[in-house]
């Protein structure tokens, strides 16, 4: 069965971060030990759209589009829910707010998408409805523009995802509601559809606070460095304050 009739929701990234595209893909490889890509489509500030190609290859991912390729792999964009779903990532997503004590950057979560990948995203989603259409997917019934923070548990049940419920920012742009008219009308302004395995492990979160860095919270949740990332899908030592960890 092709993926994409099985495909329920587009997902957005931020990439929390200014590294390139092969700065990332080193970053999942030897900071993860990712064996895949993250993301199927990466759009560099420039507007400039790098389709994945190779899900397993060291650099993965190339100019041209190919036709749909792109989108075939499963990627590790949101834990649990990458066969239902393709991940697409804007390169930032960050600001400097100030430093700590030791001098080091304090960041926050920013839309800092620029005109160019805005125009970029809009080029990508027409690749990807295209592709569900020629792929037997009906992109009128249960098909979900959504971020990854939508992933967050909605914990008072309002159908909606607040400040105080997200895990994280990413992408630090309503999805929801800036995609709203690419969304099946089924879905419209609803939560993506979830497809987490009831296997998965329970989590404890960390609430990041000034000061903070990997290792200083690894050390205090008895953990390693690695793990945080590997569990946050971290691309860089970033954190920003106020986010949730994993762990």
């Amino acid at each position: 069965m092709p993926k994409a009739t099985q495909v329920d929701n587009l997902i957005f990234h931020t990439s929390a971060g200014f590294s390139g595209v092969l700065g990332i893909e080193n970053f999942w490889r030897e900071g993860l030990k990712w064996r895949s890509k993250g993301y199927s489509v990466i759009v560099e500030t420039n507007g400039k759209i790098w389709y994945l190609n190779d899900n397993t290859a060291k650099n993965g991912y190339v100019e041209k589009y190919n036709d749909g390729k792109c989108f075939e792999f499963i990627t590790n964009g949101v834990a649990g829910n990458n066969s239902n779903s393709v991940s697409i990532c804007y390169i930032g997503g960050i600001e400097v707010i100030g430093k700590d004590k030791k001098g080091q950057n304090i960041y926050k979560g920013k839309d800092t998408r620029t005109v160019a990948q805005k125009a970029s995203f809009e080029v990508v989603i027409d690749q990807f409805l295209s592709w569900c259409t020629k792929s037997g997917k009906d992109i009128n019934k249960n098909l979900s523009m959504v971020g990854h923070r939508d992933f967050s548990k909605d914990k008072d049940g309002n159908g909606i995802i607040a400040p105080f419920e997200r895990i994280k920012e990413c992408p630090c742009f309503d999805a929801i509601k800036e995609y709203e008219n690419y969304t099946s009308p089924d879905r419209k302004g609803l939560l993506p559809t979830v497809k987490t395995p009831t296997s998965l492990p329970i989590f404890k979160f960390y609430s990041v606070v000034s000061g903070d860095n990997l290792i200083k919270i690894a050390t205090k949740l008895k953990t390693t460095v690695t793990k945080l990332k590997k569990e946050n899908s971290l691309n860089s030592d970033t954190i920003l304050i106020g986010q949730k960890l994993k762990y």
